[in-house]
């Protein structure tokens, strides 16, 4: 199960995830990433809160993975430091392809 909370902060686009990212539930969030891509101008700013992402499947890392290329939108991920979401990200190297910030905070302002 997984809840999806899509909020926009000026020109940006939030997303906050809690619950589990698997096979079952990433098409929900493929579907609000491109509904937040649709809805702006090309290349703004979507940031992707994982803080309440309690699990992380391959489906889940391959989705982040595609969406960190679409070039239709700069995706911000936060709140993957944590458990098994953090252990997923780093021991498949995906944090060398997705741009990772602390906060939505952070995101928002570029703070590394």
């Amino acid at each position: 199960m997984m809840r999806l909370d899509l909020t926009r902060v000026g020109e940006a686009a939030v997303i906050r995830a809690e619950g589990e990212l698997d096979t079952l539930t990433a098409p929900k969030l493929a579907a609000a990433l491109d509904t937040a891509r649709r809805e702006a101008e090309p290349g703004a700013m979507v940031v992707l809160d994982l803080s309440g992402v309690s699990f992380l499947s391959s489906a889940g890392l391959a989705l982040l993975v595609t969406a960190s290329a679409d070039q239709a939108m700069a995706l911000r991920v936060t709140g993957a430091d944590h458990g098994v979401v953090g252990r997923a990200i780093r021991v498949t190297g995906v944090d060398k392809v997705l741009r990772m910030y602390r906060t939505v905070a952070d995101a928002l302002t570029g703070l590394d």
